[in-house]
C-alpha cells in the first residue's frame, strides 16, 4: 500500500480532474465568444407580429386556391430573367417573387415581375430580372393583389436553372386544409 502522506500533486487523477475542469471552462469560453461575435440570420425580432400574421398569410394561400392561381417559374441562367407564366383569375400589374434559402438569408432573392403580353388559353406571362446564380432548395413566395386582397402561393421547390417549376400545385402540408 502506498504511503498516505504523499502529495497530491504526484497522483494522476487530480490532474485528470483538474484538466477536464479546465477544458470545459475554454470550451465554454469558446463558445461565449462564438455566440457573442456572429450573428443568428435564422431567427429575427418580431416574434409577435411574426405569429399575428401567420392567420393573414393562411388567408392569402386560401385566396389563391379559390382564386386558381397556377404559375410556372423558370430562371434562364444565361441571360438572368425570370419567366412566369400564370393561370387563374387574378391578373395584377406587378407580382412580388420571392426566393429563400433556408437558413441563408445572404441567398434570399426579392423580385418584382412585371406582366407582359397575354399568351393563349388565359394564362398571364411575367418578367424580370436577377443576378448571379439561383440553385437549390428555396422556399418560392410568390404575392400578388386582387380586388379580393393579398393572395401568395408559397411552396418549397428545387430550383434548378433552364428547369421550369409549377408552384401551386402543392401547398405546405397543413396550409391549406379542407
Amino acid at each position: 500500500m502506498k504511503n498516505a502522506s504523499s502529495r497530491w500533486y504526484r497522483h494522476r487523477w487530480p490532474w485528470f480532474i483538474a484538466a477536464l475542469l479546465g477544458g470545459s471552462v475554454v470550451g465554454s469560453l469558446g463558445l461565449l465568444i462564438l455566440a457573442v461575435n456572429t450573428q443568428d440570420t435564422v431567427m429575427h425580432d418580431q416574434y409577435r407580429d411574426a405569429g399575428k400574421g401567420v392567420d393573414r398569410e393562411l388567408t392569402a394561400d386560401l385566396l389563391a386556391r379559390k382564386l386558381g392561381q397556377r404559375a410556372e417559374l423558370e430562371l434562364d441562367s444565361l441571360t438572368g430573367e425570370v419567366r412566369l407564366r400564370l393561370r387563374g383569375a387574378s391578373k395584377p400589374e406587378r407580382l412580388a417573387l420571392n426566393l429563400v434559402a433556408p437558413a441563408q438569408a445572404e441567398r434570399d432573392l426579392h423580385l418584382g415581375l412585371l406582366r407582359g403580353p397575354s399568351a393563349a388559353r388565359g394564362i398571364t406571362q411575367y418578367r424580370g430580372q436577377f443576378e448571379g446564380q439561383v440553385t437549390g432548395r428555396r422556399v418560392v413566395e410568390l404575392l400578388g393583389e386582387s380586388p379580393e386582397g393579398t393572395w401568395r402561393i408559397y411552396e418549397q421547390e428545387w430550383l434548378l436553372p433552364d428547369h421550369p417549376v409549377t408552384l401551386g400545385d402543392d401547398a405546405l402540408s397543413g396550409a391549406l386544409a379542407p
